[in-house]
């Protein structure tokens, strides 16, 4: 693909459209700086409420018109209340649905990633959530985590996302 032509493009995930679970192929709308953009790419695993930085090239298609397809993306997870609320209660993390989400942010605010993430024993404090569950969700939270860390490793060696998914 011709270096030159490809642009930079940098949003929050709004909504996932379409996910092909078996190749990663994506299909969602990002917020960027001005406007709404649809977005197709292999993209595994995102989620609303995440930042994208995408490389790519925008693209008209003939049946769904002006798109960005992107060639390459770093991702960052969600950092203030608001955004970690939709990013959690879009079913990201197996085992929490929209209630348990807004519990949680509800709980630790801007810190209930890290939270989940490194202290997870702490959300059995929330209300419904069990010691037994805290830990299913944070292994599903690691899972997920160590999935796009991987693939973005991969990325340096030249390895697709769409091949890291095959393997």
């Amino acid at each position: 693909m011709d270096q030159e032509r490809l642009e930079n493009l940098e949003g929050t995930v709004e909504r996932v459209v379409f996910h092909n679970t078996e190749n990663g192929w994506t299909v969602l709308e990002l917020a960027g700086a001005q406007e709404l953009v649809t977005v197709v790419g292999t993209l595994p695993s995102a989620a609303v409420g995440e930042r994208l930085k995408l490389t790519g090239r925008y693209v008209e298609h003939a049946t769904f018109g002006h798109q960005f397809r992107a060639e390459s993306c770093e991702r960052s997870l969600p950092t203030d209340s608001s955004a970690i609320l939709r990013y959690l209660s879009s079913g990201a993390v197996k085992g929490i649905g929209p209630s348990t989400a807004s519990k949680i942010v509800k709980k630790f605010g801007d810190r209930s990633l890290t939270v989940l993430k490194e202290e997870p024993e702490k959300l059995a404090a929330v209300s419904g959530i069990s010691p037994a569950r805290a830990r299913q969700m944070h292994e599903s939270f690691c899972e997920q985590f160590g999935l796009q860390e991987a693939m973005l490793s991969l990325l340096e060696y030249g390895v697709t996302a769409a091949e890291a998914l095959r393997c």
